[in-house]
């Protein structure tokens, strides 16, 4: 294996976990906080004249200028934002189709994203999966559900 292919292979791992993690926790201002020294670190060795190569500078990524508020927003972030929006349960399905509009899907196909935002918003106590218009949808752990529209 060549220096190329491990720096390649170690970044598509670290931005891999960045990415799990920013869905997890993305809404985490102590994550969050992380991330952008992350990002502010990399690109301070991406500034260094290239004398002894380290190794950290053998793993450096292309220099991104990113400030905490440029970030994308988190998966969970959206999720929240997307049933503030709608004031009621919402499909994963439909779910997707917000975030999706909001942000990339972290270069995933829609499968694995799907895993990724379901996983996420089954782990995160502020929301539940309820029974909603005959199907599973996602709502507020803490909300009472809205009452349902009828049809006139």
């Amino acid at each position: 294996m060549t220096a190329k292919t491990i720096k390649s292979a170690m970044m598509q791992a670290h931005e891999a976990l960045a990415t799990a993690l920013d869905a997890k926790i993305g809404n985490m201002l102590e994550w969050q906080a992380f991330r952008h020294l992350d990002r502010e670190l990399l690109a301070l060795e991406a500034e260094q004249p290239e004398q002894q190569p380290t190794l950290a500078a053998t793993l450096q990524r292309p220099r991104i200028r990113v400030r905490l508020n440029d970030a994308p927003p988190s998966y969970m972030s959206l999720a929240d934002q997307a049933l503030t929006e709608t004031g009621k349960p919402i499909s994963t399905a439909r779910m997707l189709d917000y975030i999706a509009e909001r942000r990339p899907l972290s270069g995933d196909n829609i499968a694995k994203a799907k895993i990724v935002v379901q996983s996420s918003l089954s782990k995160d106590k502020r929301f539940k999966s309820v029974p909603w218009e005959g199907k599973r949808a996602w709502w507020y752990a803490d909300k009472p559900l809205p009452k349902r529209e009828s049809a006139t």
